[in-house]
């Protein structure tokens, strides 16, 4: 999923994008493809924000299934071809976890 927003102004103008991409990696690439085009038609700055739903190194995961460098690639590669920047992240190491590693007491609630 993705929404452009664009801001014109006399003083400013930009472009923000919000990702909310696909688990399946043959839906994702669809997505790069998608910021690719747009970043080809933008001319003021432009930032992409939201889930990618992609790691670009083995240490940002802990366990589930396997890291696959593969989709790392297909990531950093659209993130170059878009002139765009990793712009970090400040918080929990991990923010997702299907809990499957660690059993859990029934009825167990998440803060």
């Amino acid at each position: 999923m993705l929404l452009h927003i664009f801001k014109a102004h006399p003083a400013i103008s930009f472009h923000i994008s919000v990702v909310y991409a696909k688990c399946d990696e043959l839906l994702r690439r669809e997505l790069w493809d998608d910021l690719r085009n747009n970043a080809n038609i933008a001319i003021s700055p432009w930032g992409v924000v939201g889930d990618f739903n992609v790691i670009i190194k083995a240490e940002e995961k802990t366990g589930g299934r396997s890291y696959k460098a593969d989709e790392s690639i297909d990531f950093l590669a659209c993130l170059t071809n878009c002139n765009l920047q990793d712009g970090g992240y400040v918080g929990s190491r991990f923010t997702w976890s299907d809990n499957r590693d660690t059993p859990l007491p029934p009825n167990t609630i998440f803060h």
